[in-house]
């Protein structure tokens, strides 16, 4: 599986000098594509339960990248 890097990696940890390991990293940016492919679905969908799955999968995955971002700040590598 590819991995991907730091293109992906939240500049406010860059910013403070806080850093993910790779496995972090990689994590984030899975969440960062399911976030891009949920608006992109989401622009074409129009109101109905498949419109609000997807609008949850969208908040899930921001909730989940916003919990790793605080834990990577907190837990040393």
């Amino acid at each position: 599986m590819k991995t991907l890097t730091c293109k992906y990696r939240p500049r406010a940890l860059l910013a403070a000098g806080l850093v993910m390991n790779d496995e972090q990293e990689d994590f984030a940016a899975k969440l960062i594509l399911i976030e891009q492919e949920a608006r992109l679905v989401l622009e074409d969908l129009r109101p109905s339960v498949m419109r609000d799955r997807v609008q949850h999968i969208l908040t899930i995955s921001q909730l989940l990248r916003a919990r790793l971002n605080v834990a990577s700040s907190v837990i040393l590598p």
